[in-house]
C-alpha cells in the first residue's frame, strides 16, 4: 500500500472522497504545501503562494513510480502535476480563509488508522520514520504540516458534499438525462467525393499557396520522398515454375517445358504463352514482385539485370523462369521540382472541402421528415441510422460519426425529434443528422437509482465549487516560460 491510500476522508460522501483522494498525494508528497522545498524555478503561483520545481518533480517522480517516460509523456506528466497543484493550493487557501483547522488529536488519530505505519496490528514509531524518510521527508514535522493540510481541505471538502441538497424533481432530471431512448439518422460527406483531379486552378492561386504555405509544402515533400519523389532502381518480376504433379496417372511436363517458355518469350508474353499448349496446364506464374538491389540478393540481380521488360532467363538449377515486367530507373525530383504539383493539390482539395461544405449545408435546409434522396443520389450518398441508444451508450451507437463532439452535445440536449440545427464537422468531411425518435423513460425504477444521481449530483456540486475557488484566484501559470 502506497504511503498516500493510507490516509482517508472523514465523510461519508463517496464524491468528497474521491475529491479528497486527487487532491491528497499532492499535499503529502508537497512536502509542505506550496512553500516546501528549495525556492529554485517557479512554475505557478496561486496568490501569490509558489509552486516551484522541486516540489513538482517529487510529486512527478512519485506518481511516475520510475516507468520509462518518452519527452512528450514526461511533458503531459509535468502539466497535469503542475494543474493538480495548483487545484490543491487553491482548495487548501479556501479552507484556511474559512478558518478550517485541525487539532493535534485529528492529526494523531489519523497518523494512528494509517495502516502504512503499522506493524503487528499497532502504531510503529520506527516504521513510521522509515517510511516517510523513503520519500522525501527529512523530519516528523514536514509530514505532519503537509497531513493537517490535507486534514483541513478534506473538512472543507466535506462541508461542501454535506450540504447538497438532493431535491427529488433534480433525481428525475437525471434520470431522465441517462434513459431517455433517442434514435438518430444521418448523412456523411465526404470532401473526396468532390475532388477533381482535372481541376483547373490559376497560376496566381498556385503561387499564393507557395507562398503562403512552403513550409507545409517542404513537410509534404519530404513525407513523400521515398513513396513518390525518389526511388533507386527497381525490377518487377514474376516467377514461372512447374505444377507439382498430383496422382499417378497424371502426364509429366517435359524436362525442358521451362526452356523452350523462355524461348517463346521472343514472340508472345507470359500470359498469352500459359494459355496455350504446350505449356497450359504445366506452367504456372506466382504473383508479381519488385525488388530494388539492395532488397535482391545478388544471384538474382545478376539474371535480371540483362533482361529487357516482357524477356526470361532461367534460373541456375533450371526449375524457375524469371520473367521481367518492368525496369524502374532510378530518380529524384527536387522540391523545387514539385512544389507547383503540391500546391495544385493542395488547392484542388480546398476547392473539395467548399464544395462539400456547400453540399452539407444544401442537404441541411432540405431534409426535413424524409431526406431528399435526389439530391443524395447526385453523389451516391445514402442514409445511415442508430438503433435505439442512451446516454451511456451513444458513442458506441454513432460510431464513425462520434468524432464529431458538437453533434454529441446537441444529441444530448434535443428534446424532440428534428434535423439537428447545423453541419457537424468530421476529419474526413462532414455529417447532417436528424433525431427520429425520443421514448422518455418510466419513472417506476428511479429509486433504484436514487443513490447513484445523489453521487453525481454531489460530485457535480463539488467539481462546481473547485472550479469557482480556482477562478477567484489570482492563478499565474509559468511553466512553458521556466522552460
Amino acid at each position: 500500500m502506497g504511503l498516500f491510500e493510507g490516509i482517508r476522508s472523514r465523510t461519508n460522501s463517496v464524491p468528497a472522497q474521491i475529491f479528497f483522494g486527487l487532491v491528497v498525494l499532492v499535499f503529502v508528497f508537497w512536502g509542505v504545501g506550496g512553500n516546501g522545498g528549495p525556492q529554485t524555478t517557479t512554475y505557478a503561483t496561486v496568490n501569490g503562494e509558489r509552486i516551484n520545481n522541486a516540489d513538482v518533480q517529487r510529486v512527478a517522480r512519485y506518481k511516475n513510480q520510475r516507468q520509462e517516460q518518452n519527452k512528450d509523456e514526461r511533458e503531459k506528466l509535468m502539466q497535469s502535476v503542475i494543474e493538480e497543484m495548483i487545484r490543491a493550493e487553491s482548495i487548501f487557501q479556501q479552507a484556511r480563509n474559512e478558518g478550517l483547522s485541525s487539532s493535534d488529536y485529528e492529526l494523531a488519530s489519523q497518523l494512528a488508522s494509517d495502516p502504512t505505519f503499522r506493524e503487528n496490528d499497532e502504531f510503529s514509531q520506527e516504521r513510521y520514520l522509515q517510511v516517510i524518510q523513503s520519500v522525501g521527508f527529512s523530519s516528523e514535522v514536514k509530514y505532519e504540516n503537509s497531513l493537517n493540510e490535507a486534514i483541513v481541505t478534506d473538512k472543507l471538502l466535506a462541508n461542501v458534499a454535506q450540504s447538497a441538497f438532493t431535491s427529488e424533481a433534480a433525481l428525475k432530471n437525471l434520470h431522465t438525462f441517462y434513459n431517455t431512448q433517442k434514435e438518430i439518422k444521418w448523412v456523411r460527406i465526404s470532401e473526396g467525393i468532390f475532388f477533381d483531379e482535372t481541376k483547373e486552378i490559376s497560376t496566381e492561386r498556385i503561387d499564393e499557396i507557395i507562398a503562403q504555405q512552403g513550409t507545409k509544402l517542404n513537410e509534404q515533400y519530404l513525407a513523400d520522398l521515398n513513396s513518390k519523389y525518389a526511388q533507386p532502381d527497381t525490377w518487377t518480376y514474376t516467377e514461372v515454375t512447374i505444377k507439382p504433379v498430383l496422382g499417378e496417372n497424371v502426364e509429366q511436363a517435359p524436362e525442358d517445358l521451362l526452356e523452350n517458355a523462355q524461348k517463346s518469350l521472343s514472340n508472345e508474353n507470359i500470359d498469352a504463352l500459359l494459355s496455350k499448349p504446350p505449356f497450359e496446364g504445366y506452367l504456372t506464374k506466382g504473383l508479381e514482385q519488385k525488388g530494388t538491389k539492395d532488397q535482391l540478393s545478388e544471384d538474382l540481380l545478376a539474371l535480371l539485370q540483362p533482361l529487357s521488360a516482357g524477356k526470361g532467363v532461367l534460373s541456375v538449377d533450371k526449375k524457375t523462369l524469371y520473367v521481367l515486367q518492368s525496369f524502374t530507373p532510378a530518380f529524384e525530383k527536387t522540391f523545387e521540382e514539385v512544389k507547383s504539383e503540391l500546391a495544385l493539390q493542395i488547392a484542388r482539395e480546398e476547392e473539395a472541402a467548399k464544395e462539400a461544405s456547400a453540399f452539407a449545408n444544401t442537404l441541411l435546409s432540405e431534409w426535413q421528415e424524409e431526406a431528399p434522396q435526389a439530391l443524395l443520389d447526385t453523389r451516391s450518398l445514402t442514409v445511415e441510422s442508430s438503433g435505439p441508444f442512451v446516454q451511456s451508450n451513444i458513442t458506441q451507437a454513432l460510431g464513425a460519426i462520434s468524432a464529431a463532439s458538437d453533434l454529441i452535445t446537441q444529441v444530448q440536449k434535443a428534446k424532440a425529434p428534428g434535423t439537428l440545427p447545423q453541419v457537424y464537422s468530421l476529419p474526413e468531411g462532414w455529417v447532417v443528422a436528424r433525431i427520429e425518435k425520443i421514448t422518455p423513460p418510466s419513472n417506476d425504477d428511479i429509486k433504484e437509482s436514487s443513490n447513484i444521481y445523489a453521487f453525481q449530483l454531489q460530485q457535480q456540486l463539488l467539481q462546481k465549487y473547485v472550479d469557482e475557488i480556482q477562478k477567484k484566484a489570482r492563478i499565474e501559470r509559468l511553466y512553458k516560460a521556466a522552460q
